[in-house]
C-alpha cells in the first residue's frame, strides 16, 4: 500500500505538458480548410468589386443617355415649335418627307434683332448614322452677296433612320401622313427614331406647331 501511494505521488508531481499532446503547429486538414476559406472570401470580394465597377459604369451611361435624349428633345421641339407659317397660298415654308424635314424657323436662343435669327432648317439622318440639323440664314431681304454655306449640328449618333409623320388639323380629318406639301403647317409632327442597336430605344417626339398663326392665315 505504501508503494502504491508513493507511485501515485510521483505521477502527480509530473508536469501537465508531459501527460498531454503538445500542439506545436497546424495539421494538413486545418491548412486546407484555411485555404478554402481564404479562397471563398477572395472570390466574394472580387465579385463585389466587379459589381461596384459595373454599377458605376451603368450609372454613367444612363446619365449620358438621359442628357443626350434631353438635348435631342429640346433642340427638335424648339425648332419645330417656332416654324414659320406661310404668308400666301404659294408659300411653302414647311415641307416634309418620310425621313427628312425642311422648314423655315427662328433660332430661339438668338436676340430678335439679330440678322441670322431666321433660318432654313433641314433635319435627317446622314450617311454616318447621325441625326443632324443643317441650317443657313434666311433673311427677309434679298442679300447682296450669295447665301452663306450651311452649318451643321450633330444631335445624336447611332441612328439607322428617323420616321417622320405629319397630322392634319381636326377640321381636315386629323389623320397622319408620311409627307407634307401644303400651304399650311401640320397640326403635329411626330419623329420616331430607329436605333442601329435594337436594344437601344429612343422615345418618340411629338411637337405642336404654331397653329394659331396658320389658322388665322387660312381663315
Amino acid at each position: 500500500m505504501r508503494y502504491f501511494f508513493r507511485r501515485l505521488r510521483t505521477c502527480e508531481s509530473l508536469p501537465f505538458a508531459a501527460t498531454s499532446r503538445t500542439e506545436s503547429g497546424f495539421t494538413l486538414l486545418e491548412v486546407l480548410v484555411s485555404l478554402i476559406v481564404v479562397g471563398i472570401i477572395s472570390v466574394a470580394l472580387a465579385h463585389s468589386i466587379k459589381f461596384g465597377i459595373n454599377a458605376d459604369d451603368m450609372e454613367a451611361r444612363l446619365i449620358h443617355r438621359s442628357q443626350e435624349i434631353e438635348r435631342l428633345d429640346r433642340i427638335i421641339r424648339e425648332l419645330i415649335e417656332h416654324a414659320s407659317p406661310p404668308v400666301s397660298n404659294e408659300d411653302r415654308p414647311f415641307s416634309g418627307e418620310e425621313h427628312r424635314l425642311f422648314f423655315t424657323t427662328e433660332l430661339p436662343d438668338e436676340p430678335e434683332d439679330k440678322p441670322v435669327r431666321r433660318v432654313k432648317v433641314a433635319i435627317g439622318v446622314n450617311d454616318q448614322l447621325s441625326l443632324v440639323v443643317r441650317w443657313q440664314p434666311s433673311p427677309h431681304a434679298v442679300p447682296l452677296s450669295g447665301p452663306p454655306e450651311p452649318s451643321e449640328i450633330l444631335i445624336a449618333t447611332g441612328l439607322a433612320r428617323v420616321d417622320i409623320s405629319y397630322r392634319h388639323i381636326a377640321s381636315e380629318g386629323g389623320n397622319w401622313d408620311a409627307s407634307w406639301d401644303q400651304s399650311s403647317l401640320p397640326a403635329l409632327v411626330r419623329l420616331h427614331f430607329v436605333s442601329k442597336q435594337t436594344a437601344k430605344k429612343w422615345p418618340d417626339i411629338i411637337v405642336r406647331t404654331m397653329l394659331d398663326a396658320h389658322r388665322n392665315f387660312r381663315s
